[in-house]
């Protein structure tokens, strides 16, 4: 779907955001986009927000209930490691102090 496309949906809200790197990393690698998702807490807008990379696919019928976790972060385990989270899906409590300590632990 192209951005144009994108736009044109009544039932999406599109945020443009700029590239936020992760350093010494070669480019060209799947990895070197995660950190823009950082952004998710500057979307203050919102009380939580619920992210859902494109290619992860939604098959609950109630995932409305999931806006009600007491929660400022969630995420699902990864598979391997197994001591870290999938960033394919999360839920966020929006933040600015958040976001800028994040960004601060990026080096």
């Amino acid at each position: 779907m192209t951005l144009l496309q994108l736009r044109q949906l009544t039932y999406c809200v599109l945020h443009l955001v700029p590239h936020i790197g992760k350093p010494n990393l070669s480019t060209g690698s799947w990895e070197e986009s995660q950190y823009t998702k950082l952004h998710l807490w500057t979307l203050t807008q919102y009380r939580k927000v619920f992210y859902v990379d494109a290619d992860c696919l939604v098959v609950s019928k109630d995932i409305e209930s999931i806006f009600e976790l007491d929660s400022q972060f969630a995420a699902a385990p990864d598979v391997f490691p197994p001591d870290c989270f999938n960033a394919g899906v999360l839920l966020v409590k929006p933040s600015l102090e958040k976001f800028v300590k994040l960004i601060t632990l990026i080096p």
